[in-house]
């Protein structure tokens, strides 16, 4: 058929000889997972990467994105975008599609060839294991895995992370020149209150202690650092929003 895509001849052999349904609970669906994506709407068979899970409001959502059928590290089409999965069902804005996830096993589809062992997946979050303290290039080196997808959010370290002596003086440079001139006089825009600046003034260190999503509801998740200022007179926490501190605690 003329404009027949390769998803929807997979489509058709799919419904003569069916796979078995396997969908695993929720509690076992875990970061990196591949599901066999069956579309009953538009009539395609697709691959799924599990980029997330547990999403709040629901124990019952995750996140996943289109991969290549013979490569599941990489992304389909280079405008495919996370997107959520809450209870099998998928909301888009073409209207609700009702999908059929199958668990799918570790070997590679080879477009209808012979099956290919799939590489063994990669503990990306590895580097960060037992860490109590970061430096600037572990820090960013998280934010990029993240945001690709690669490590869950939730698997940060409870209490967060200490920084390295260069990145707190950074950290305390940047928000002490955003409350005040060079000359010590107070901002005219300055962003922070009473309690913001007994912090800074009588402050010890930063840490860094969660991830912000800054990325719109439904869309694919974009991370930025969360800092916790502490000083001998309180804290507060930010991240940085169009190069200004934004305070949320």
């Amino acid at each position: 058929m003329v404009g027949e895509t390769e998803s929807q001849r997979a489509y058709k052999a799919e419904m003569k000889s069916p796979s078995p349904i396997k969908r695993p609970p929720f509690k076992d669906v875990k970061v990196g997972m591949v599901f066999k994506v069956i579309d009953h709407h538009f009539k395609t068979v697709n691959y799924a990467r599990v980029t997330k899970t547990k999403v709040p409001p629901s124990e019952n959502l995750f996140y996943a994105v289109f991969v290549k059928p013979t490569d599941f590290s990489k992304v389909r089409l280079s405008d495919d975008i996370e997107m959520a999965i809450w209870d099998f069902v998928y909301s888009g804005e073409s209207g609700a599609t009702t999908y059929t996830l199958v668990k799918f096993p570790q070997k590679s589809a080879s477009r209808g060839k012979n099956m290919v062992k799939a590489k063994k997946e990669r503990d990306w979050f590895a580097e960060f294991k037992g860490k109590q303290k970061l430096t600037e290039q572990e820090v960013n080196l998280m934010k990029k895995r993240l945001n690709d997808g690669k490590v869950d959010v939730h698997r940060m370290r409870e209490g967060g992370y200490a920084l390295t002596p260069d990145q707190v003086a950074k950290g305390k440079a940047w928000l002490m020149d955003k409350w005040r001139t060079t000359r010590g006089v107070e901002r005219k825009n300055c962003p922070f209150g009473y309690r913001e600046m007994a912090a800074l003034e009588t402050f010890k260190t930063i840490r860094l202690i969660d991830w912000y999503d800054m990325s719109r509801y439904g869309r694919q998740p974009f991370y930025v650092p969360v800092y916790e200022v502490v000083g001998k007179d309180g804290y507060f926490q930010y991240y940085v929003g169009g190069g200004e501190p934004q305070i949320i605690g």
